[in-house]
């Protein structure tokens, strides 16, 4: 048996999360008050009435059986220690130990603790064992800054292995909220790692992974008071007006004590209009938390904000609530029947502004940045909402957006700039400027030119799964590719000898006017002005660049974005005959639902996306890197345009929104109602 009372010394971790996630955890357990137990893996002194529950969602490598890896945790509490306590048994039936001080090589457990449990999200720490140390998990750009006072001291820890099985305990202060009927939010995590298998295993006692990245993936852990027996209630939920959630959305409802705001969960239902809960005593008020339903690229409805039930849970008994019924909230109808934008001028910003914000409260964005450009000048720049749901901090019109993709159009921008100054040719094969060693498998890539990139022509995929193929021969199809606009970054900075960021400044952002406020990789001004990033209303941990991406990676905000929509259409920078090239039409988009869809036909020309419309060709591009999402698009014939950026993956619909109201007016059809026709 091994016992250990870990130092304090913290080795931090980021964690890496993906784009979005559209539920919440759902799990929920029970910690009984006991006294304090012996952090030594024998958990003979904990009460025998305590709930185990699996740790067996999986989402990294499925374990070959339960003796290759399964595990149970358990909770306790205590009030006079002010601690919660985690009991994790754990079968693995071959044991690696750390092999050089990184937890990834070895087995370990993880305990996530989010202590401050607020609607409004709140940060979760990662405290990770394995038998020789203890590492302190949290990310380098939480969205809840409070997350970074946790220390290795907040942690106790216990380890036995006794045959195939680890024992770990678990002691973690939780201050003042270690009272009966609190609740905090929890999780729990396993890593094995088998020396002849390249893969671990990773299993989750809640379902979602990357806990520490996202607000709501931790479970709700319930402190029991021993003195007062809970009740149980059930319920269900009814859908109203033809509603129904998306697919493979989490059935959840989430109750909230009208005495104790410290005491609220979100239960995943037993099917997906059905749940039941033990609760601690009182009256409770019954919600939906999930606000949008429907398929994210197409129709969608908002579930009315005000649909609740109450009911009152007795101890020791069972109570039936009154059904929750969810009806469709009305989209909002403040459309003009024709584009706002051809007749803009002062008068029409008060009623923009309400368009903007009913919409903005049908589609739960946090926060907005908006840029309209009449007569080839920047007529209007305004912010809306909060930088980040959790501390309301607003958006101000400093606050930096993801631009996502949009970053795509500047570095094509950079691109034409040297091909007029005979850096690069256009129609030279990119292998003759710089090899791409992962596709010398494949002779058809040594076709590959600077134009196919732009026009999105290469046959690359957009990011790679696995090994790199080819879909087609260069210049032979469409294919939209971020993996082609990376390879001709590399090849543009081979054959300037200068860092892509040089180049950028020197050949789009200083002569187009956009210098300021405008990054493409880390610093500390982007760091102390960027805005969070949600999934719906819950905020993910903010995601700064290492290393500039030129398919992805832009950092800004839409008055400096404004500016350089304005050099364009200004036809500033490049010669008139490279204007006319990079806006010919190329190649066409293929008729698929996006986030970019338009009821008039698109293409690409030389980096930038084109679409003719009935008012004129226009120039565009979007953005979507899942929790943020821009649009950018001009008409250079009538010198309008206009800028929507967007800390949520429901950005896409406030563009589509904002664009209709602006060039479009309600005579012209929406992907938001039905899908839309092609010619």
């Amino acid at each position: 048996m091994i016992q250990t009372r870990y130092a304090a010394v913290s080795i931090l971790l980021v964690i890496l999360i993906p784009s979005t996630s559209y539920a919440w955890n759902g799990a929920v357990g029970y910690a009984t008050h006991m006294p304090p137990p012996e952090l030594d893996g024998d958990l003979s002194d904990w009460p025998d009435d305590t709930d185990w529950q699996p740790v067996a969602n999986n989402y990294f490598h499925p374990a070959d059986s339960d003796n290759d890896l399964s595990a149970a945790v358990r909770f306790a509490f205590n009030t006079q220690d002010e601690a919660l306590y985690v009991a994790l048994q754990v079968k693995d039936d071959i044991h690696t130990k750390f092999s050089d001080g990184n937890w990834r090589t070895g087995d370990s457990a993880i305990v996530y603790l989010d202590r401050r449990h607020r609607q409004t999200a709140s940060g979760v720490a990662g405290y990770v064992a394995s038998e020789q140390q203890l590492f302190l998990s949290v990310p380098e750009t939480p969205f809840d800054s409070a997350v970074l006072t946790a220390t290795l001291d907040d942690v106790s820890v216990g380890v036995s292995r006794s045959g195939t099985t680890t024992t770990y305990e678990f002691r973690l202060d939780i201050g003042s909220r270690a009272r009966p009927n609190t609740v905090l939010g929890a999780d729990i995590a396993i890593f094995d790692t088998d020396p002849e298998d390249e893969n671990f295993t990773a299993n989750y006692w809640g379902p979602y992974w990357a806990k520490t990245g996202a607000a709501g993936r931790a479970g709700d852990v319930i402190l029991v008071d021993p003195d007062v027996p809970l009740g149980t209630v059930r319920g269900t939920v009814e859908w109203r007006d033809q509603m129904k959630p998306l697919d493979g959305q989490a059935p959840l409802v989430r109750l909230t004590s009208v005495d104790n705001p410290n005491c609220w969960i979100q239960v995943a239902g037993i099917e997906f209009d059905r749940f039941d809960i033990e609760l601690p005593p009182g009256e409770y008020v019954i919600t939906y938390p999930l606000p949008i339903l429907g398929d994210l690229l197409g129709p969608h409805d908002r579930v009315d904000p005000n649909a609740a039930t109450t009911v009152r849970v007795t101890s020791g008994e069972i109570v039936v609530a009154e059904p929750l019924i969810l009806t469709r909230m009305a989209k909002p109808d403040l459309y003009e029947r024709e584009g706002v934008l051809f007749s803009w001028d002062e008068s029409k910003e008060s009623e923009f502004d309400r368009f903007v914000a009913a919409w903005m409260g049908y589609f739960t964005v946090p926060g907005l940045a908006i840029a309209i450009v009449k007569d080839t000048e920047i007529a209007y720049h305004q912010v809306y909402g909060v930088s980040n749901y959790a501390t309301q901090s607003p958006v101000t019109k400093e606050t930096i957006f993801e631009a996502a993709s949009i970053t795509k159009i500047v570095f094509a921008f950079a691109v034409m700039r040297l091909a007029e100054q005979d850096i690069i040719d256009l129609d030279r094969p990119l292998h003759e400027y710089l090899a791409f060693d992962e596709l010398e498998h494949d002779e058809r890539y040594r076709l590959m030119t600077a134009r196919h990139v732009l026009t999105h022509q290469t046959g690359l995929p957009n990011w790679r799964s696995g090994d790199l193929e080819l879909a087609f021969t260069p210049g032979e199809g469409y294919g939209y590719s971020g993996e082609g606009i990376e390879y001709l970054k590399r090849v543009v900075v081979e054959i300037t000898g200068k860092p892509i960021e040089e180049i950028l400044l020197e050949e789009v952002q200083i002569p187009m006017g956009f210098e300021q406020r405008t990054y493409f990789s880390d610093n500390e001004a982007l760091r102390a002005t960027v805005a969070t990033g949600h999934s719906i209303e819950r905020p993910n941990t903010v995601r700064i660049p290492r290393n500039p991406g030129m398919a992805h990676s832009m950092h800004t905000e839409a008055d400096a974005l404004g500016n350089f929509m304005v050099s364009l259409l200004q036809r500033r920078g490049l010669k008139p005959e490279t204007y006319d090239e990079m806006f010919t039409w190329a190649t066409n988009s293929p008729p698929e639902p996006s986030e970019h869809d338009m009821p008039w036909e698109m293409g690409f020309g030389l980096g930038f996306g084109l679409v003719d419309a009935p008012h004129g060709r226009g120039i565009w591009h979007g953005g979507n890197n899942g929790d943020f999402h821009a649009r950018f698009e001009a008409y250079p014939e009538l010198g309008i345009g206009l800028i929507v950026m967007a800390n949520n993956e429901r950005g896409w619909a406030m563009g589509e929104v904002i664009r209709r109201y602006l060039l479009a007016g309600s005579d012209v059809p929406s992907s938001l109602e039905a899908p839309l026709p092609r010619p």
